[in-house]
């Protein structure tokens, strides 16, 4: 009961239930206009109706690049990208711990490793 109302407490800081969807929406926004704009290095296997903004499933064009892209993302601190592994790819879980400065790397690094890679 304690670990709940601590958690209670601390959506209330952020702004509450309405707050934090909209912080949601913004960090999903981030990440899968990575996705959107990169001409294709990154695909989003889910139609754009259905896309969730908690889980974020993506994977490389070039599928032979995701251990690369997996190991430079550890390399800048972004860690846990592996996707499930019957589908394979990438997935990015933004739960609502994520801050939003974490979606801003995960993008910032995406957009740079397409570059670089790409």
């Amino acid at each position: 009961i304690q670990m709940a109302a601590m958690v209670f407490d601390w959506i209330a800081e952020q702004g509450g239930l309405s707050a934090m969807a909209e912080a949601g929406q913004r960090k999903a926004g981030v990440v899968y206009g990575a996705i959107d704009d990169s001409d294709g290095f990154y695909l989003a296997p889910v139609s754009l109706l259905n896309r969730s903004p908690v889980n974020i499933r993506f994977h490389l064009a070039a599928p032979e690049q995701t251990e690369t892209f997996i190991a430079k993302a550890a390399e800048a601190g972004l860690h846990h990208l592996r996707g499930h592994a019957h589908f394979g790819g990438l997935r990015a879980s933004l739960y609502n711990a994520m801050p939003e400065a974490g979606a801003m790397a995960l993008a910032s690094f995406m957009t740079d490793f397409a570059r670089r890679y790409g």
